[in-house]
């Protein structure tokens, strides 16, 4: 969508190294499968923000919250927290140095890597802000979310240009899809999940920056590629076309 481009100029430049989370003990990647459980629970809990900002994105289905984990931080997570979590926590990026929660009001969609380990997160602020709306961790873009829709749907794969387009089809019943990462976000990842695909339907945002993205990627896919555009009254992407149905 047009707020994770913005996202993507207003973040350094994503560093080549291998992130901590590829370095993670057992008793590690239990702390951070800790926090992704504990902002999952928090979304279905009392404070209803994040799950009712979902609705109002048409992607509060059960199914798909339960099946991508997705969570909301409400800055709530301290008050469960192990002092012995926070070295790690600190490390892959989900807690500040001081401490405070990275993503706090912010809907959080977890993307995990073919071992296990928390690879990114997509997060959306569920109140607009001046400078960018979504946040990432820090380091490179590890991952691919619905990873296994490439394997089960070689003969028709939807690329959208981000996670809600993406949580928008699968809510509405159509799981053959996969996002990128913005515009650019296309990653090796994203390349060695698809080396099977046979066609893609290349769902990115009707304006110009996912019609030369759109562009871009066909180009480099081998594979038969579609453009999949909203008509532009109604919408520049598939998650502002339901949400306004």
């Amino acid at each position: 969508s047009a707020g994770e481009r913005a996202n993507q100029a207003a973040t350094p430049p994503k560093s080549a190294k291998a992130p901590p989370s590829a370095k993670l003990n057992p008793d590690e990647r239990r702390h951070v499968a800790d926090v992704i459980e504990h902002y999952h629970r928090t979304l279905s809990g009392e404070d209803s923000r994040g799950l009712d900002y979902l609705r109002r994105r048409h992607i509060a289905d059960p199914e798909t919250l339960k099946a991508f984990k997705v969570g909301y931080c409400n800055g709530s997570l301290k008050k469960v927290l192990p002092k012995a979590a926070v070295p790690t926590l600190q490390k892959i990026g989900l807690l500040r140095k001081d401490g405070s929660e990275t993503f706090n009001g912010c809907i959080v969609v977890p993307v995990f890597t073919d071992d296990g380990n928390l690879g990114e997160c997509f997060a959306r602020f569920i109140v607009d802000r001046e400078s960018t709306n979504h946040l990432y961790l820090p380091g490179p873009h590890r991952g691919v979310l619905n990873a296994k829709a490439a394997e089960v749907y070689p003969d028709g794969l939807i690329l959208t240009e981000a996670a809600f387009d993406a949580l928008t089809f699968h809510a509405h019943g159509i799981r053959n899809v996969i996002p990128c990462y913005g515009t650019g976000g296309f990653t090796d990842d994203h390349r060695t999940a698809l080396k099977k695909t046979r066609r893609v339907f290349v769902a990115f945002d009707n304006d110009q920056a996912g019609e030369d993205a759109a562009k871009r990627l066909a180009q480099s896919l081998n594979a038969e590629c579609h453009r999949v555009k909203i008509p532009e009254e109604l919408g520049k992407d598939i998650n502002e076309y339901v949400s306004t149905m």
